[in-house]
């Protein structure tokens, strides 16, 4: 219930779904399903452990969320960084369209303060990733931007902890 109430203000919602649900059920889940279908803010759908995935199983996901008419899910692997230069393409394209091109919406609505500055601090280097994507930097850098961007993230979703991190 809290969810769906921050969801009526967010500038943009990225849908998390794990890939073993959809293919067991062949589809996603009702409520997953309208929530989607119904958000009032545009929603990115995103399959994590891509790298559990076989290019088979990956289609299966697709065909499975195209009958249920819902757009082109942007499939990612935390672990092994796939699909995050995609995703992150994806969102700031989103929200640099939704909030105009004078900036990012300055609200958030996240649960406590540590999530807010997360998501901060993530925006905040996506931007910088971006940035120096049009510059010309070299891949591994921007790469080095991506995976702290997808850390502070992390936190948020509780895929990344400081154990996590110092294993790497």
């Amino acid at each position: 219930e809290r969810s769906l109430e921050m969801s009526r203000n967010a500038d943009l919602i990225l849908y998390l779904c794990d890939p073993k649900d959809i293919l067991s059920a062949g589809s996603l889940n009702k409520e997953d399903s309208e929530f989607i279908k119904n958000a009032k803010a545009p929603v990115i759908t995103v399959i994590t452990k891509e790298d559990l995935l076989d290019t088979e199983s990956k289609e299966k996901i697709k065909e499975i969320l195209k009958a249920e008419k819902i757009k082109e899910p942007i499939i990612i692997s935390s672990k092994a960084s796939n699909g995050i230069k995609a995703l992150s393409e994806k969102a700031y394209s989103v929200l640099a369209k939704n909030t105009g091109s004078s900036g990012f919406s300055k609200t958030a609505s996240l649960g406590s303060e540590r999530q807010r500055d997360a998501v901060q601090k993530a925006l905040d280097v996506l931007k910088t990733a971006y940035q120096n994507s049009l510059e010309g930097f070299p891949l591994d850098l921007i790469v080095e931007d991506l995976e702290e961007a997808l850390s502070f993230l992390g936190e948020i979703t509780g895929e990344v902890r400081s154990d996590d991190i110092l294993v790497k």
